[in-house]
């Protein structure tokens, strides 16, 4: 588990590039064999620890930095539709896949409405399982890319943009939209450049 690692060198070498993973049930039981039912390593996760309320999963989810969590909907305190709703407030980027006993009608709409990536019912199919983790798996990993091109091209806009407005190859209207959008906040009303070639 994650929190196991400590500062153990080879184990953080081997969790590096792996996606985090946690189980949040009210039955022991269940977050156990949500654990060992599948090879979690294999399938490029990390189980990173277990909550038994919504409360406690969205602790889980903050503290560990989760990708993916496999919730109950029917918890104490918190059940895993106010889980959701809540991380979703916050901005958090992990994945759920709800995990249920109930094969209602009602809840499957609600999960549709917060986004929830699948529906599973118990108990699970282990083949299922593994078929969309690794769905979830793909999702995450090419939105890392596509996230990592994007910010790689912010960047090359941002020089660019520097270069043509250092070389008088900008009008002021377009220099101030600019400004706006890749917010430089430059402190001062004019400047002194040197160029050095």
């Amino acid at each position: 588990e994650c929190r196991d690692v400590g500062e153990n060198d080879a184990a953080m070498k081997r969790l590096r590039g792996m996606f985090r993973v946690g189980m949040i049930d009210d039955e022991p039981l269940l977050r156990e064999g949500m654990k060992t039912i599948i090879d979690w390593e294999s399938q490029g996760y990390v189980v990173c620890g277990e909550a038994k309320n919504g409360a406690e999963g969205i602790a889980l989810i903050e503290e560990q930095q989760l990708d993916l969590a496999i919730v109950d909907i029917k918890m104490p305190d918190m059940d895993g539709f106010a889980l959701v709703e809540e991380i979703r407030r916050r901005n958090s980027p992990c994945k759920i896949i709800f995990l249920t006993a109930h094969a209602d009608f009602e809840f499957a709409r609600r999960a549709i409405e917060l986004s929830v990536e699948f529906y599973l019912l118990k108990p699970v199919d282990q083949d299922e399982l593994i078929e969309k983790v690794g769905k979830i798996r793909e999702t995450i990993d090419q939105h890392g890319k596509t996230q990592r091109i994007f910010e790689e091209s912010i960047l090359l806009s941002r020089d660019k943009f520097l270069e043509k407005a250092v070389r008088g190859q900008m009008a002021l209207e377009q220099l101030e939209e600019f400004n706006r959008l890749y917010r430089f906040d430059f402190p001062w009303d004019s400047y002194r450049v040197a160029l050095l070639s």
